[in-house]
């Protein structure tokens, strides 16, 4: 009944193997002693990012956490399966599925965190992870979009304004017809000669969808050459205060959103059938339009579909000769950057200014 100055153990199931582990007998399974670090780092980092609104269960985050000196052991998770959050609640912790051994020496694991949060604020998790223990929270926004106070541009339209994020857009399509220095921009109105049409788009237009005022709700499609300081004669389209937002300011609205390019196509649509006949939430308030695009003849297309906006970043610039530019895009399956489509400078696309 002993070995050495170690006693066996009582207890032991089917299968189990006799291991020494620390020096003492120990039941284990496959040989695999109980897990064991020598220290936990409670400062995570991020691997899938999103953000918590209150009553939005759409939102999934994981982050990881650093170990030190693992045994090669099996990894505890208790104390970390379905842990419940506190403070704010209705969010729960898991660790996410993997190798169930910690390495030997250094290593890591992953928490998801997910749910529908009950109200703002800090939602607080705890765990316990092979001995060492570790507490952090998160943050719950109060809503992701927030509506602000009304801007005018230089011709008198009146548009919405939201908070979303640290960000504030326009929550309508740009209409205005003048830079915001007075200067006039060109109406396109198609001559029927595609070539010479294409020839004047090679400049700062704006044309309504399919050339009929009717679609003004939609606000105006204006070239690149509208958007870019450089092809415009240094003016700014956007009121005195605001711009055409660059590529990174586009990212950092979808990053806010979350991962999941269908949902975030939900929270920036439009409620309501009679545009998109599709579902959706507009939870951000950016109250998204199928606007649809020009193209560089002047025909239009993807109306009631799909919509498209300008950044001010170019992509290819010397690409087809008219170069091309990043767009953001929004239809019933998804929200996403494009990198050219239809992003070519003589397309005629919808703007929404972003705040200095």
């Amino acid at each position: 009944t002993s070995t050495g100055n170690s006693s066996i153990p009582s207890g032991g199931g089917q299968n189990q193997v006799l291991s020494r582990c620390d020096g003492e007998l120990t039941w284990t399974n496959n040989g695999f002693c109980p897990g064991k670090i020598s220290s936990l780092d409670c400062n995570y980092t991020v691997v899938q990012q999103g953000t918590f609104v209150k009553n939005i269960n759409d939102i999934k985050v994981v982050y990881k956490f650093n170990y030190k000196g693992g045994n090669n052991g099996l990894m505890d998770y208790f104390g970390i399966l379905g842990i419940q959050s506190t403070g704010v609640f209705g969010l729960s912790a898991s660790v996410k599925s993997g190798s169930n051994l910690l390495n030997n020496g250094d290593g890591s694991f992953e928490i998801i965190i997910q749910g529908t949060p009950t109200s703002s604020g800090k939602a607080n998790f705890s765990f316990t992870f092979c001995g060492k223990s570790c507490s952090f929270s998160v943050d719950v926004q109060e809503t992701i979009g927030k509506y602000q106070s009304v801007l005018t541009d230089i011709d008198g339209n009146e548009y919405k304004t939201v908070l979303i994020g640290k960000q504030i857009w326009m929550g309508e399509n740009l209409k205005v017809t003048r830079f915001n220095d007075g200067t006039a921009i060109k109406q396109f109105s198609p001559s029927g000669n595609t070539t010479d049409d294409s020839l004047s788009r090679n400049s700062s237009v704006w044309s309504y969808y399919n050339n009929d005022a009717f679609n003004n709700k939609y606000g105006k499609l204006y070239t690149w050459f509208a958007v870019s300081t450089v092809t415009n004669g240094n003016r700014n389209i956007c009121p005195i205060g605001w711009h055409v937002p660059t590529n990174s300011e586009f990212k950092e609205l979808d990053l806010y959103l979350g991962s999941n390019s269908e949902v975030k196509s939900k929270k920036l649509r439009q409620i309501g059938i009679v545009d998109w006949s599709f579902d959706a939430s507009n939870s951000s308030l950016f109250s998204a339009l199928p606007s649809g695009y020009m193209n560089a003849r002047g025909f239009s297309y993807d109306f009631n579909q799909q919509t498209y906006w300008w950044t001010r970043t170019e992509s290819y610039p010397d690409n087809w000769i008219i170069g091309a530019a990043y767009t953001y895009s929004v239809n019933k399956w998804g929200a996403s950057m494009n990198e050219s489509w239809p992003g070519y400078k003589n397309n005629g696309l919808s703007i929404r200014c972003i705040k200095d």
